[in-house]
């Protein structure tokens, strides 16, 4: 997502209502809200304060593609992320998060988080980068949060430097909007669909999806001005994963040594988060409930939800 570079807080407003225009609910509340400061804005979302309420952050997010208020589908996707959020709040590392729901019941609201003071990692100042045993340590921090997270059996599912925020003298993974526990990732996967980002997403089986993603996003990190397009999975025909990593770690060896090399091998091969075989099988075989609809699109991935109440979702028990 590209930052909305808008200088004043009154233009940031403006822009605001403009995504809001057909969702009254949204446009009432910013009626009746003094908001004290807009840190990020885009096309797709917003990230915003209140006053008089300084610790809290709130985020409104608008369809991925048309620009307009989240259909019944993308309800459920980010429902779905704010629970699982929800059910892993005492993992060092985690955005806290008060509500699974939307917030005062508005479509596409979302909050309140903790505020986190900082940046995030697609945005970091150089000088961060350059601290290359500093962000090695970090990233130990952090890689410990995703295992807090895989032993509850939650996927972040969305890990970038961008959804990764230097702050209070340590990295914290934001965004969970599309976070999953295990059997809803693996229904999503029986469907023929995943969730991510991309440069950031493993096709295969064979190692972890998260820490594949942690470790790109450690070089990313170091090396700022890397080109990720060898491992863009919407162009099979030029992914060239394992030319990536021999590079990488050529790269990391010259530059950096023996321990950062070692560990960037050790998060992108880190063992799956599940064992898909016998379990996605046993899925596929599961009669669908004829009420229940599942929804597909190749931007976000797929959920299976109740779409007459989108505050539910189905799922099946391993």
């Amino acid at each position: 997502m590209t930052n909305i570079f808008i200088e004043t807080l009154e233009d940031k407003l403006g822009y605001f209502r403009s995504m809001a225009f057909d969702n009254p609910a949204m446009l009432g509340f910013l009626d009746e809200q003094s908001l004290l400061d807009i840190p990020h804005i885009d096309k797709k979302c917003v990230i915003f304060s209140l006053e008089g309420e300084e610790e809290s952050t709130f985020k409104y997010v608008v369809h991925p593609k048309k620009y307009t208020c989240i259909d019944p589908f993308h309800q459920g996707v980010n429902l779905r992320g704010l629970k699982n959020q929800m059910f892993v709040q005492d993992v060092s590392g985690v955005q806290k998060l008060a509500s699974k729901e939307f917030y005062e019941g508005i479509i596409g609201l979302m909050g309140r988080f903790d505020y986190l003071p900082g940046f995030n990692l697609k945005v970091a100042p150089k000088t961060f980068s350059r601290d290359a045993d500093k962000v090695f340590a970090l990233f130990k921090e952090i890689d410990a949060s995703v295992k807090g997270l895989h032993t509850r059996k939650i996927m972040h599912n969305d890990i970038k430097p961008g959804n990764i925020v230097y702050s209070q003298e340590r990295l914290h993974l934001i965004d969970f909007s599309t976070s999953v526990n295990f059997t809803e990732y693996l229904l999503d996967k029986s469907k023929g669909r995943i969730f991510g980002t991309q440069y950031y997403i493993h096709p295969g089986v064979d190692r972890s999806k998260d820490y594949f993603a942690l470790g790109v996003s450690f070089v990313k990190t170091l090396f700022p001005n890397l080109d990720l397009d060898r491992l863009d999975v919407q162009n099979m025909a030029r992914f060239r994963l394992y030319e990536f990593e021999l590079d990488m770690r050529k790269e990391l060896m010259r530059k950096l040594g023996y321990s950062f090399t070692d560990y960037f091998n050790d998060l992108m091969h880190r063992t799956p988060e599940i064992d898909y075989g016998p379990v996605a099988e046993r899925l596929a075989s599961v009669p669908q409930d004829p009420q229940v609809r599942v929804n597909y699109t190749y931007g976000v991935g797929n959920t299976t939800f109740i779409p007459d109440s989108c505050n539910s979702s189905a799922s099946f028990s391993l």
